[in-house]
């Protein structure tokens, strides 16, 4: 019995994929990623810039960014390093309390997988600050002080190998600080005031080795300091009082 023939544009095809370097295949695959990301952002926040909306690839140069010394992205507010997006910064500097973005944080948000830099302060982001931002494992700088987030503070931040500023203040939090934070060994700055916390001050934060500002103020917190604190040696700057 005759074996089956495999079509010539299959083979052809086949052939082609086969011949492609594998990095080539994952640089692809990551840009593939980089574009389903963005595309989930467009479909949840509103408000966005028009070059946001344009259709065209979010890294226009492999090497780009929104700063000075690189050529500008097409996106606006975007920053790409070798083909892969690494920035979003689209604060709302206006002052304008009607200005800025809306909207919540979509689940699709992961499939930038080499975001290094989240900087949404000043706009209206709401919802809860979901736990699966944890799985950007690149991030380095999540900045989204006043913004309308609320809910209690997800324990997954606790098990970002890489954030070194966090920055969350004035949105509409409750509960208290989740003890896992301890565990973020690279943060350096963090600023978590004027956001609703109760509670006491975890311990565990004694483990924070790097940690040099802490601002905690305004908020209502309860208890004293933990003796653990006193291990902080990085530390420069504890803000806990209320701000006026």
């Amino acid at each position: 019995m005759p074996g089956h023939r495999i079509p010539g544009t299959l083979l052809c095809l086949a052939l082609l994929i086969a011949a492609l370097p594998l990095p080539a295949l994952a640089q692809q695959a990551g840009e593939d990623s980089d574009e389903a990301g963005m595309s989930a952002l467009i479909a949840a926040w509103q408000g966005l810039p028009p070059s946001w909306l344009q259709g065209t690839p979010p890294c226009s140069s492999p090497n780009c960014s929104s700063g000075s010394g690189a050529p500008a992205c097409t996106w606006q507010g975007v920053a790409c390093l070798r083909g892969r997006v690494v920035g979003i910064a689209l604060p709302n500097s206006s002052g304008e309390a009607a200005a800025g973005i809306t909207g919540s944080i979509p689940p699709g948000i992961t499939d930038l997988t080499k975001l290094q830099q989240l900087d949404m302060r000043g706009n209206r982001i709401s919802g809860p600050l979901p736990g699966f931002i944890a799985n950007l494992t690149d991030l380095s700088s999540l900045l989204l002080a006043g913004n309308q987030l609320g809910g209690q503070l997800p324990d997954g931040l606790g098990l970002m190998p890489r954030l070194s500023v966090l920055s969350l203040a004035a949105n509409f939090f409750e509960g208290g600080l989740p003890a896992s934070y301890g565990n973020l060994s690279t943060l350096t700055v963090a600023d978590l005031s004027s956001s609703g916390f109760s509670g006491p001050l975890p311990p565990s934060w004694a483990s924070m080795s790097s940690l040099q500002n802490l601002d905690l103020s305004s908020n209502a917190l309860a208890g004293g300091l933990p003796y653990s604190w006193g291990s902080l040696r990085s530390l420069s700057q504890l803000l806990l009082g209320v701000r006026r």
